[in-house]
């Protein structure tokens, strides 16, 4: 075939060699069918891409002809816009859930379903020592008392009084494990469930 300015243009398949173009390279044009080929699209694609602007048509070609270098220039770029566009849209969809689990772990904290590490170690260890406590002490507090009993009646004194002290840490207390300000907000709850009621 023919070109501008008696330039030759050979396809083979596919693939198309210009020899020599003595023309501006803007002003090329092609046609849709040979762009999409050169840019392996259908034609539905390509006339998608003209309604967008991406594709530029020659308005001057009667046989819709387009426009190749802005056409090819315009379609990488909206490749990669459209990339940026979707890495940036999954970084808001990180973002998104990142602040979702952050509030919802303010409202746990909030409605005392969830508490402060170090809250819960303070508590831990207050009542551990306590338990500790009392447990050595219960030698000095039961040697008078079971002086000369049986060894069952021994037994039965000694699981009582651990019984006892280990039933103290099953009761679970919320407040306990709650910093002043979740205890401020626990109160005023509980006190406007009050007024409801």
């Amino acid at each position: 075939m023919t070109g501008l300015n008696g330039s030759r243009r050979l396809i083979f398949g596919r693939l198309v060699i210009n020899l020599k173009l003595n023309c501006n390279i803007k002003e090329v044009t092609v046609t849709q069918t040979a762009l999409g080929r050169a840019l392996n699209l259908s034609p539905a694609r390509i006339n998608q891409l003209i309604d967008l602007d991406v594709v530029i048509r020659d308005e001057k070609d009667t046989s819709g002809g387009v426009f190749l270098f802005d056409s090819v220039k315009n379609y990488f770029l909206s490749k990669k816009a459209a990339k940026e566009d979707a890495d940036l849209f999954k970084e808001k969809a990180i973002h998104e859930r990142v602040k979702r689990q952050i509030s919802e772990l303010k409202l746990a904290r909030e409605e005392g379903r969830l508490y402060e590490a170090t809250t819960v170690e303070a508590v831990m260890i207050e009542q551990l020592v306590g338990l500790r406590t009392h447990l050595l002490s219960l030698g000095a507090k039961l040697g008078a008392q079971l002086e000369g009993k049986s060894r069952a009646e021994i037994a039965s004194v000694i699981d009582r009084e651990v019984e006892e002290r280990l039933s103290e840490l099953s009761e679970y207390k919320p407040e306990l494990f709650m910093n002043e300000e979740q205890r401020g907000t626990a109160s005023s709850d509980a006190e406007t469930r009050a007024q409801a009621d």
